[in-house]
C-alpha cells in the first residue's frame, strides 16, 4: 500500500514536470554550493587573506572592530 502511494506520487510529479524542476533546482543548488566552497577555499588560502582573517578575529574579539567592518576590509582583498 505504501509503495503504491509512493509510485503514484512520483507519477504525478513526473506528469506535470515537477520532478524535472526539482532535479534542476537541486543541480543548480549543488553547483552554487561547489562554487562557493571552491571560491572560499581559494580566497582563504592566499597568505595575505589568511593573515587578515587572523587579525580581524583578534580585532573583533577585542571589540576594536565590528564583524561588518572586518569582513568588508577582508573582501577588499578579493
Amino acid at each position: 500500500v505504501i509503495w503504491n502511494t509512493v509510485t503514484e506520487h512520483r507519477a504525478r510529479l513526473t506528469a506535470v514536470g515537477e520532478l524535472d524542476r526539482k532535479r534542476a533546482d537541486q543541480s543548480r543548488q549543488w553547483f552554487w554550493s561547489l562554487l562557493e566552497e571552491g571560491l572560499e577555499a581559494r580566497f582563504l588560502s592566499r597568505p595575505e587573506v589568511a593573515a587578515a582573517v587572523t587579525a580581524a578575529e583578534r580585532s573583533i574579539d577585542a571589540l576594536a572592530e565590528t564583524p561588518t567592518a572586518a569582513a568588508r576590509r577582508i573582501l577588499e582583498l578579493a
